[in-house]
């Protein structure tokens, strides 16, 4: 029988993470933005809907993404940002938390 914490349609937070070569806590933020959707287990922990994640994975969805791979482009053709703007200040809360975390 599968739940929401063992279903593939749902993914941690650390796995999403590691999906797009980010820190758990801007996985975190991009949740609280609603830059992907959220499902909680009644222990409050959060799960992320995978198809959200793979979305913002330009490259593929089991490789994470080196900083260099990284260009406005990439994300401007993908549709899920309204504006450059929306754009640009998710890869400089991106590269802020990358830098932060090593």
């Amino acid at each position: 029988m599968s739940t929401m914490a063992t279903d593939p349609t749902y993914i941690s937070i650390r796995e999403a993470a590691r999906l797009l070569g980010v820190h758990d806590n801007t996985m975190r933020r991009y949740a609280d933005r609603g830059k992907v959707r959220v499902a909680r287990l009644p222990s409050g922990v959060r799960r992320l809907v995978r198809d959200d994640v793979e979305a913002l994975t330009p490259r593929g969805p089991d490789q994470a993404i080196p900083k260099s791979w990284l260009t406005i482009e990439d994300f401007e053709n993908s549709g899920i940002f309204e504006s450059d703007e929306e754009v640009d200040a998710f890869l400089a809360m991106t590269y802020a938390e990358r830098a932060r975390g090593r």
